[in-house]
């Protein structure tokens, strides 16, 4: 994907598809469990409904019939507990047709209350587990699932009349009922089950029914942040983005910087600034491209009037002897070579010059002719040439003369017609055009230098405003899943997704880091580093265990120097580079072959070749050859410019690869060479300068309740709310106590009257006065004021200033809350 908008929209896509994800299944699970609780709780009502007119039948009614009618009678109407509790759930099965509510037995007395197979397989259950009364799952019933509770009703000494010999029974029980079905169940035994089920579809119906309406509603706000989002970037970033784009290509396509048209972007942020620095940049060329054209004509004009005023001087001279050698002795000293020749082509004369620079003696000359040393001009087109000049008078050609030695050098010449009395001449004055060629080269050289200078100098000062609108876009992505993180604990079902949401944005946030590498606007924070552990450290890495995967015909070898010394640097961007190099390697290698990293070494004492400012002293070399595809000398002028690749954009890189990797060394004060040849692979060959101070000791592992505040004042000072409302939100998680403000001046006028421990100051803050002057007017009026930096960027000169002036340590946008809290506690600590 080659557009910026659509990338930042797929981002902002992806995360939003995130969060709608996670809002569904939410929504959804929270739903499905209130359901089953209402469920479950109607099943459990309608079992003790159930249970309890049971109880009122044997306890109440049934021994106030037998003291009316004797113990022989027995009168299931009124006196049977499971025949009464059925005819009742009929009637209420009349309004809940679905809902089962009966008593199963598998030997009952009425064949209607006999249990099925699952049923059975309850009963079988009760009966194998003694202590257990009641049983809640789901059952399938008749084919058709259901949420089913059961209440096992076990042989008690009470139920033995009636359950246990059929002589004990009532006499008008063993006439209705017969003696079999029912008796000689022994005591504990379970007579049947009371059972309630209601069918899962109805549960998954409501369910269904309650869930559309919220998902349409938490669909619609979705895509409603996501097309406000979309829009806002594409009116603030990708639409001026663009213009400026369409704009740089149409100037690079023309073939004169002499008629360029301004960008017209009349915003006043950091494009607007691409914007003004592109148009100063193409008037100032524009100016100078007419300057040289001026220059040019006035050269050109002084050559032609010189010419003339010669020939002149020559023709009026010629008709006497004295005039004749005194042209000769002064044609004698012209730096061009002159002939004059004749209409068969052979030379009359020819001055020191000719003989000098073709290697002939004037002897030799005088017996040869224009054929002899023009190798485009043979002695069959001539006459053609002389009718030619002799209708025109002169003529103007460009050629190439040939050395004795058999060099052959472009040159141009002048020819003039002249006659005297009958004899014809060409006069002809050559103009070696070596030196002139060369500088033509030497000018295409410088550029298409100035050319790629420009297009670096635009791209890096748009990279870097991108860069900085979205470290303030990611700040939220990044820095809340902290603080959200610190209330949930160790077992929440949300830490899982939230963890994804902040390794997204961190990711995000190292590609808005190599954008800053490529504007060479970012702060890095250089230490001693051993290059070798970086090497060892990416090899060993997974990352590059998935990147062999994709080469499996590929070798890897190293060749670590074991006494390398240290350099000066960013581990990040350094292991970038490492990373870039060895990335593209591989790739270039699609048939397979072997790839090589080594260290070591070098002292430079003399100029390198291609590079005339290397400083002399101690270098660390980093090699990183392949035996690949290797690269043509075309692509090879090209390769460090942004966006030049020959991959498939979007599938295998950016085409920012290399300009990282250019960028990055010359931030560490290095430089690259480079060996390679179509078809024999490719040696990039990097110079950092070496250092001869140690490696510290590893950081300590980050423990949050090593970094709780006492209470201390932070003043918060950001023109941006929702970085103020970050920084605030961790600072207080942290034990502080936080002000906030929206710019530089506020910050002044609070401190006038409202002290504070330590002041956590933006770098860039507009419209207003920026942290650097912020700081100023803060000591000025507070002498030792302590204060951090942050910014998304900032040129390095302006933080070096602020931190000259007392201020600590800076702090990278996005925050997390590790390097904010470790920088809080130093700065407040110190």
């Amino acid at each position: 994907m080659k557009s910026l908008a659509g990338k930042l929209t797929v981002s902002i896509g992806v995360v939003t598809l995130l969060l709608a994800t996670y809002l569904f299944y939410a929504t959804y699970r929270m739903t499905d469990q209130k359901h089953k609780e209402v469920i479950v709780r109607q099943a459990e009502m309608a079992l003790q409904y159930n249970l309890a007119v049971r109880k009122y039948i044997a306890e109440k009614v049934r021994p106030m019939m037998y003291d009316l009618l004797g113990k022989d009678e027995f009168i299931p109407e009124t006196m049977s507990t499971s025949f009464v509790a059925r005819r009742i759930f009929e009637d209420v099965r009349k309004d809940f047709p679905d809902y089962i509510i009966k008593f199963s037995s598998d030997n009952p007395r009425n064949p209607a209350n006999l249990a099925g197979p699952e049923e059975r397989k309850v009963i079988d259950y009760f009966n194998a587990n003694p202590e257990v009364k009641r049983w809640t799952g789901q059952i399938t019933i008749n084919g058709r699932a259901y949420l089913a509770k059961f209440s096992a009703r076990r042989m008690a000494p009470s139920c033995l009349k009636c359950h246990g010999d059929p002589a004990d029974a009532p006499q008008s029980m063993i006439d209705r009922y017969g003696d079999k079905a029912g008796f000689h169940r022994p005591l504990g035994d379970v007579i049947g089950t009371d059972t309630v089920a209601i069918p899962v579809s109805k549960m998954a119906e409501a369910l269904w029914s309650e869930s559309i309406d919220t998902f349409l509603l938490i669909g619609f706000f979705i895509a409603m942040f996501f097309l406000m989002v979309t829009v806002m970037i594409r009116l603030q970033v990708t639409g001026p983005l663009s213009k400026i784009r369409r704009h740089i290509c149409a100037a690079s396509s023309r073939d004169s910087y002499k008629y360029i048209d301004q960008i017209d972007v009349p915003s006043r942020d950091e494009i607007g600034d691409v914007a003004v620095s592109f148009n100063a940049l193409f008037s100032k060329l524009q100016d100078y491209y007419s300057s040289l054209e001026e220059k040019v004509a006035e050269r050109t004009a002084d050559l032609e009037q010189a010419n003339r005023e010669l020939i002149r001087e020559m023709e009026a001279r010629r008709e006497t002897e004295q005039s004749l050698k005194l042209t000769r002795f002064v044609i004698d000293f012209l730096s061009d070579p002159i002939f004059f020749i004749q209409p068969d082509a052979r030379f009359l004369f020819a001055n020191k010059a000719a003989s000098k620079r073709l290697g002939y003696s004037h002897a030799e000359l005088m017996h040869m002719g224009i054929h002899d040393i023009d190798p485009g001009v043979p002695q069959s087109a001539w006459p053609a040439m002389w009718q030619e000049l002799r209708r025109q008078g002169s003529l103007l050609m460009e050629s190439h003369h040939e050395t004795k030695s058999g060099e052959l050098f472009p040159v141009e010449i002048r020819s003039r017609y002249y006659k005297h009395h009958d004899t014809e001449y060409n006069f002809a004055i050559v103009r070696d055009l070596s030196d002139y060629r060369k500088a033509q080269i030497e000018k295409n050289i410088l550029e298409k230098r100035l050319r790629r200078a420009l297009k670096m100098e635009a791209i890096g000062t748009l990279a870097g405003g991108v860069a900085h609108d979205l470290n303030n876009v990611l700040s939220g992505v990044v820095s809340y899943p902290d603080i959200i993180l610190m209330t949930l604990p160790d077992d929440h079902e949300l830490r899982g997704p939230i963890e994804t949401i902040r390794r997204s944005g961190r990711k995000a946030a190292d590609i808005v880091q190599e954008l800053l590498t490529l504007a060479r606007r970012g702060v890095s924070q250089f230490k001693p580093l051993q290059m070798n552990t970086i090497v060892a450290d990416y090899i060993n890495s997974a990352e590059f265990e998935k990147v062999k995967e994709a080469h499996p015909d590929c070798r890897i070898s190293t060749n670590l120097d074991p006494a390398l010394l240290n350099v000066m640097g960013s581990e990040v961007h350094l292991a970038k580079t490492v990373m870039n190099l060895a990335t593209n390697g591989l790739e270039a290698m699609p048939d397979g072959g072997e790839l090589t990293i080594s260290t070591q070494n070098r002292y430079v004492d003399q100029t390198l070749q291609d590079y005339d400012d290397v400083e002399e002293g101690d270098y660390v070399l980093v090699k990183v050859a392949d035996t690949g595809n290797g690269i043509s000398e075309e692509d090879r002028e090209r390769i460090f410019e942004p966006f030049y690749t020959k991959k498939v954009m979007g599938r295998s890189g950016t085409g920012l690869g290399m300009t990282v990797v250019w960028a990055a060394v010359k931030d560490h004060q290095g430089f690259i060479g480079i060996q390679s040849a179509v078809g024999s692979g490719t040696a990039f060959t990097l110079f950092f300068p070496a250092t001869r101070k140690h490696i510290d000791d590893q950081d300590p592992l980050f423990v949050l309740a090593d970094h709780q505040g006492a209470g201390q004042t932070i003043l918060v000072v950001d023109d941006v709310l929702e970085q103020r409302q970050i920084a605030a939100a961790i600072l207080e998680r942290l034990g502080y106590r936080v002000v906030a403000v929206a710019g530089g001046e506020d910050a002044v006028a609070h401190l006038k009257d409202h002290p504070a421990d330590l002041v956590v100051l933006d770098m860039i803050m507009d419209p207003g006065i920026d942290g650097l002057e912020t700081y100023r007017r803060i000591v000025d009026m507070r002498p030792g004021q302590k204060a951090i930096i942050v910014s998304g960027f900032s040129e390095s000169a302006r933080v070096k200033a602020l931190q000259r002036l007392g201020a600590g340590q800076y702090v990278r946008k996005p925050y997390t809350l590790e390097k904010l809290a470790e920088t809080v506690k130093q700065a407040l600590d110190s």
